[in-house]
Formats: C-alpha cells, sequence, structure tokens
C-alpha cells in the first residue's frame, strides 16, 4: 500500500497500549527487513533516515526506494525523518513525500530562541498535514529533560511528539530509564511520546516504558550490529560471501532482529518458531522474491564448491 500519514497509525497507541517500532535504516536490506519484519507480525512499522546517513545518497533516493518497497506490503508503513535542524531539508522530505518529520533547533540557542525556530517548523509540517517531533537539550545538571519545560515548549511551539532526555543512550550501550520522570513528562506535555536509543533498553522496560506513555520508538544499533555479527561470523573461518549473497545474510538478520523488538512493543514477550520464518510468504510477489533468492543461494553455494 502507499505510504501512509503517521497520524494515522499513532493515534492507535494511545488507546491500545503499544509502541509503534521506527527502524533507522541505511540501505536496501534494513528496508526490506523490517517492512517485512512488521509484515510477519502483521503490524505497521516506521522507516526512520537519519541525516547524517544520507551523506552518499539523497533524500528523493531513500524516498523513492520506501515507498516501493511499502507499495508491496500489506501494512502501513510510514517514512519519518529524523533530526532535521534546518527548514530547508525540512522542505525537500516533504515534496520527497515522507509521511512524518523531526525537527531540533541548532544548538546554542536560548529556549525563546528555541521555541521561535521550533515554532515554524510546526507551522510548515501542519500545513502540509504531517505531525512533527522534536526535543531540546536537557538540564545541564542531571542531563535529563525538565516536566517543567517540556509543557511550555509544547505549548508554544505546537509539536506533537516530544523526544525527552530519560536516561537512553544511543550506539546500543546499556540504558537507565527514569520511568517516574516519563510519567511527569507525558502529563505536563500532554503529547505524544518518543523514544530514541531503543536498542539500549532491556525488553522488561521497553514495556514499562509503553505502559508509562511512549508511542513510538527508534531501533538502529540491534538491527545494525544483529546483520554484521552474523557477516563476521561466516566470514571467521574463511567462508567470504559475494556481495548477493551477503545481503541475503544481512536482510534475513535485519529481519529477525526487528521482528524481536516488535514483538516487545507490541507487548507480546515470546517469538514463535512460525513467526521466524524467514523470508515471509505473504503474496505472489514476495512468493517470486522467495523463490529467486532460494536458487540464487542454491547457485552460489554450487559453485563456490566447484
Amino acid at each position: 500500500m502507499p505510504l501512509v500519514n503517521l497520524k494515522s497509525i499513532i493515534e492507535e497507541t494511545e488507546n491500545t497500549g503499544f509502541a509503534l517500532g521506527g527502524f533507522n535504516i541505511t540501505n536496501l536490506e534494513m528496508i526490506e527487513g523490517a517492512i517485512e519484519a512488521a509484515q510477519n507480525l502483521d503490524l505497521p512499522v516506521i522507516i526512520n533516515i537519519h541525516p547524517y546517513h544520507i551523506a552518499h545518497t539523497s533524500l528523493e533516493a531513500i524516498s523513492s526506494l520506501v515507498k516501493e518497497r511499502a507499495g508491496r506490503a500489506r501494512i502501513a508503513v510510514a517514512l519519518h525523518i529524523d533530526y532535521i535542524t534546518d527548514l530547508g531539508m525540512l522542505r525537500e522530505a516533504i515534496t520527497c513525500g515522507f509521511t512524518s518529520l523531526m525537527f531540533v533547533a541548532p544548538t546554542g540557542l536560548s529556549f525563546e530562541d528555541m521555541i521561535i525556530e521550533t515554532r515554524n517548523a510546526a507551522e510548515l509540517a501542519h500545513r502540509n498535514d504531517l505531525l512533527i517531533e522534536s526535543e531540546f537539550p536537557p538540564e545541564e545538571n542531571s542531563g535529563l529533560t525538565d516536566p517543567e519545560k517540556a509543557g511550555i515548549f509544547i505549548k508554544e511551539t505546537g509539536v506533537d511528539i516530544l523526544s525527552p532526555q530519560i536516561g537512553t543512550t544511543h550506539g546500543g550501550g546499556k540504558a537507565n530509564l527514569d520511568l517516574e520522570l516519563l510519567k511527569r513528562i507525558k502529563e505536563k506535555a500532554g503529547c505524544y511520546i518518543s523514544l530514541h536509543g531503543g536498542s539500549s533498553v532491556e525488553d522488561s522496560i521497553i514495556q514499562e516504558a509503553v505502559k508509562a506513555g511512549i508511542n513510538k520508538i527508534s531501533v538502529y544499533s540491534q538491527t545494525s550490529k544483529a546483520a554484521l555479527r552474523k557477516l563476521k561470523d561466516r566470514m571467521s573461518n574463511g567462508d567470504i560471501p559475494d556481495m548477493a549473497e551477503a545481503s541475503v545474510i544481512m536482510k534475513e538478520e535485519i529481519t529477525k532482529a526487528a521482528m524481536k523488538r516488535l514483538k516487545v512493543l507490541s507487548m507480546k514477550t515470546e517469538i514463535s518458531p512460525k513467526d521466524l520464518k524467514i523470508p515471509s510468504n505473504t503474496g505472489s510477489v514476495n512468493n517470486i522474491e522467495t523463490l529467486i533468492r532460494d536458487v540464487a543461494r542454491r547457485v552460489i553455494r554450487k559453485l563456490d564448491k566447484e
């Protein structure tokens, strides 16, 4: 199906007690893996792209890839741009068809100027019927978000989704979430809450955070490291796959890792062997893709032995 507006899928999280999974991607394997994982579990999914990860490509190219893959999916897929710091790139993302936005005011601004910059971004997003997410620097003494400031920030800017600092880390390091702080922020801000650094949070804590008000959670390190770890294991004994087979290996591991995280976000804890059937057979197109991949792998393995 076509990309969906985040607005159409995030509303449900307030009433049903689950969080949306947002998977940061850098290539086609990560796009395929995240969408296939969500489709295997019949869940909506968000595909995230960080400006840092488009240094060698473009928003238009990424958007085209995600649109094409979403068009073959039977679940809802939203396309989100992370951490935009200027209105020019925000406009470009809107033009390219992104269906969810995040804007963070440039560093060094006063709280008042930060509000003005973010309000301008929010007005641009709302003119295009899109939700917008933002964050602001944590308190220097604690490294955490002040609930009172969070409430003022949301009221003055019109931002729809807040990404607070409550103890997460980026890069997969262990997080120590302050769930009581999260509850106070949710109450004061009165908006959707996004958690970045979702790879660093233990499953049980993730589910407590969802109960406390988290609506969407971003994941990158968990899927990225799973794929690279599998490749490293494969190559450790000198068995070097070519690029085609390496892509298949990475995509399958990304799918498995994404499914495990989505299970947790949907407030379930177990994944059955049937769930982990990779790749999934969910339609005639996917059946053809599965057949092609299986044949390709057999041919590659045969050639390697000859």
